[in-house]
């Protein structure tokens, strides 16, 4: 197979028709919406294979799908395994998470923690932390899409293509609210997983008389003993599937609004359920398919005659393959396949940071409902064009491993959130003052972990991938420590609040 060298007008076509067809999705879903409920819970109407796909559509973003099978050519099949850790997750949330999110009367996770904890302090620091970090996520999450688009047209302008991709999302996000975005990330979900498919079948046309196992072995990048082996320091399966799998996925399914604003547009507790649970068989796709995707580059790059060049940095190896070995038409779904995975990772990021700025940050006591909802679509077009910004810096500074790189800030941003959800669920004793503890000594290790002052010391080396572990964990067993040093909230200040108070009142109903 040669490379080759020109796009080609059905490549073209391709494109196009996709994203004329996310522009039309934008225009259907934007009649006039007056309240919080339409624009940002979709008035409770959405299917529950709508929103589960959603929900997989959020958590896998362009990050995944070209860092993840770079990250697997360069360390090995490893890297494919984080995330089997979020499976058992998932039917952890369902039983424990989502009966007291859908008990509270709250547009957002972080109004709950100013119920639960009796204090506005949480839903400010709360919603700031996540609209940072999901700024943050945006520029990062834009960034990959752009190099793949440079690799196509080297001579156009990085700005360019960068604003070109996000605008098309900012459009139909502020327009469309949470519906227009639901519904397009479920289709986005399919999309992507059908270009992961064709790049896997493309890679192993070339796999060696030894066979696929034992070329892999040949180049190291099979799965080994040491793999195996623990360490904080080391990016071992364990690292993967229980740091980055479950803790990293906890703040997710826990503490991360664009998930947690999934579970209340469904009708009612049960569909909100099957959406988190619908979301199982494809975590199970993604392992499998990134898997793939990652051995297929390793066997190309091996066996086929082509050698990567020099020139192509690691997280441009997935649109380095696409666009001068994928057949006309076929390479056109593939970079399809990415525009999807990071229209529909933005789109969430951009509507839930919006719900959190109009309800949280400027608003939170506000009962203008036409208000919130003129805020809410200013801070999508704002928080859009702050994160291609960022985006645009990342281009020029230049990143190594980006999915290692998110995982990290998944890590030190989510880490406190995380630990201060956990605390506020599932232990009744923990009052304001537990709350205050458990928060600022999660920061405080994130803070020393991340060491953003340059401040003369080294942190304990941790792996990116158990960052999350590390916070909060610590974080959380502070906040316990506390909840038996300071007096405890009585139980009507908590009640509904807890899962145990939850669970309770259903029990007397019954």
């Amino acid at each position: 197979m040669e490379a080759t060298t020109s796009w080609g007008w059905i490549n073209w076509l391709v494109v196009a028709l996709y994203l004329i067809g996310v522009l039309a999705f934008g225009f259907l879903f934007s009649s006039k919406k007056d309240s919080t409920k339409e624009y940002f819970l979709g008035g409770g109407r959405i299917p529950a294979w709508v929103s589960g796909l959603s929900i997989y559509s959020t958590m896998l973003s362009s990050i995944s799908y070209l860092a993840i099978p770079a990250s697997i050519f360069r360390n090995g099949l490893v890297i494919g395994t984080a995330s089997l850790g979020t499976i058992p997750l998932a039917f952890w949330v369902v039983r424990y998470v989502v009966p007291v999110f859908r008990s509270v009367d709250a547009v957002t996770g972080y109004e709950y923690l100013e119920k639960r904890f009796k204090s506005p302090f949480f839903r400010y620091v709360g919603s700031l932390s996540f609209s940072l970090f999901h700024l943050a996520r945006i520029g990062l999450v834009l960034y990959l899409p752009a190099i793949a688009l440079m690799i196509i047209f080297p001579g156009a302008s990085i700005i360019t293509l960068t604003v070109a991709t996000a605008l098309v999302c900012v459009f139909y996000t502020t327009t469309s609210g949470i519906a227009g975005v639901a519904w397009l990330d479920a289709i986005q979900a399919i999309i992507l997983i059908v270009g992961m498919i064709i790049m896997a079948w493309v890679g192993f046309s070339y796999i060696p008389e030894q066979g696929l196992w034992a070329a892999l072995q040949d180049q190291g990048k099979a799965y080994s003993a040491q793999n195996f082996a623990f360490a904080l320091s080391n990016d071992s399966m364990w690292a993967l599937v229980i740091g980055h799998g479950i803790f990293s996925s906890i703040y997710s399914y826990i503490g991360s609004q664009d998930v947690i604003q999934r579970y209340s547009i469904t009708s009612d507790e049960k569909e909100a359920k099957k959406a988190v649970l619908f979301n199982v068989p494809m975590l199970l796709v993604s392992v499998v398919m990134f898997t793939l995707m990652g051995a297929a580059l390793i066997i190309f790059f091996n066996y086929s005659g082509h050698v990567l060049p020099d020139s192509i940095s690691g997280n441009a190896i997935v649109p380095y393959f696409i666009f001068n070995f994928l057949p006309v038409g076929l390479s056109g779904l593939v970079v399809v396949g990415i525009l999807a995975a990071t229209q529909s990772t933005i789109s969430s990021s951009i509507n839930s940071l919006a719900t959190c700025v109009a309800n949280d940050i400027l608003l939170p006591k506000s009962t203008n409902e036409k208000l919130k909802v003129k805020v809410g679509m200013v801070a999508s077009a704002v928080s859009g064009l702050l994160g291609t910004a960022l985006a645009y810096y990342l281009i020029i500074a230049g990143q190594g491993d980006a999915f290692k790189l998110f995982a990290g800030l998944t890590g030190l941003f989510g880490g406190p959130l995380a630990a201060i959800f956990l605390l506020a669920i599932f232990c009744d004793r923990a009052g304001k003052e537990a709350g205050y503890v458990c928060l600022l000594v999660a920061i405080a290790v994130s803070f020393y972990l991340a060491n953003p002052l340059g401040l003369g010391y080294t942190p304990i080396k941790v792996s990116p991938f158990l960052i999350a572990f590390v916070i909060i964990s610590i974080g959380l067993v502070a906040g316990i420590i506390a909840s038996y040093i300071f007096p405890a909230p009585k139980r009507d200040e908590v009640n509904n609040l807890t899962y145990k108070t939850v669970m309770e009142n259903r029990r007397k109903v019954r």
